[in-house]
């Protein structure tokens, strides 16, 4: 009997499944685009802003800060003219699904031309023709701010408030207000003043009111009565610095108004 013995080797197959796996990547939002193109702009263009993803919502600041979900919706056409000098304007898009776009960010210097509607509603009559200083351009208010007001506190004292040049009106506001105090007063009413979020009003001197009376006819609004007066933020030297210059805008004549007396314009 002859036994014959086998040995069996069991081979183990390793079956390795290779399962394919689709990696899904969210996709972005198209940034905003912006027109005009950032630069030179004139106060009566707007801001258009669209996306081409379908479904996106735009948020936008006008503050320069990074917009957010907190920030207005873009709705239509913004008005360049109610921002002033200078626009920064900050955009972004988000839609369902997807990620937030890319900041877009535009920078405006915007122009007024002579005689158009300044940023708070007033009429733009002069351009000095460059920024140096901070300011280029001069706005008249919509109306008069008053009818008969006292130039000072009523003592009639010199301030030694005298420019008269074209970009002294700011600076001779400033100072009559520092010296003065509280009270009700021309060049007091002209620095409280707020209009359309602007506050950087004041009383103008002396060649400012020259510039706006001739530019009186095309703005309209004024009193012509020969009886009427507009006090200007330039004090006169003579008589102790009792008296301020005061223009017609009628006849055109220059005076001089004693600073306690009401009945002079702003």
């Amino acid at each position: 009997l002859i036994t014959v013995m086998a040995s069996c080797e069991q081979t183990a197959l390793l079956f390795q499944i290779e399962q394919d796996v689709d990696f899904v990547k969210r996709e972005s939002v198209a940034a905003p685009q912006v027109s005009p193109a950032a630069g030179g702009a004139t106060s009566d263009q707007s801001a258009t802003l669209s996306v081409v993803t379908g479904g996106a919502t735009i948020y936008y600041t006008t503050d320069g800060s990074a917009p957010s979900t907190d920030s207005a919706v873009y709705t239509g056409p913004i008005e360049l003219r109610s921002f002033g000098r200078d626009l920064t304007l900050k955009a972004y898009a988000i839609a369902p699904g997807m990620n937030v776009s890319p900041v877009t960010t535009v920078s405006y210097s915007i122009l007024f031309p002579l005689l158009s509607m300044g940023p708070s509603g007033g009429t733009i009559f002069y351009d000095k023709g460059d920024d140096v200083g901070g300011w280029r351009f001069l706005e008249a208010a919509p109306i008069d701010q008053s009818a008969g007001i006292l130039w000072d506190d009523g003592d009639g004292a010199a301030t030694g408030v005298i420019g008269t040049d074209i970009g002294d009106g700011e600076s001779n506001t400033i100072s009559i207000v520092a010296a003065l105090g509280n009270g009700t007063y021309a060049a007091k009413m002209c620095s409280d003043l707020e209009l359309n979020g602007f506050d950087d009003w004041f009383l103008p001197s002396k060649d400012e009111l020259n510039i706006l009376f001739q530019e009186r006819v095309a703005i309209g609004g004024f009193s012509t009565s020969v009886a009427d007066h507009y006090w200007t933020s330039s004090e006169l030297t003579t008589f102790g610095g009792v008296s301020a210059h005061i223009k017609n805008f009628g006849n055109g004549d220059d005076k001089s108004g004693p600073k306690n007396v009401v009945g002079y314009r702003v």
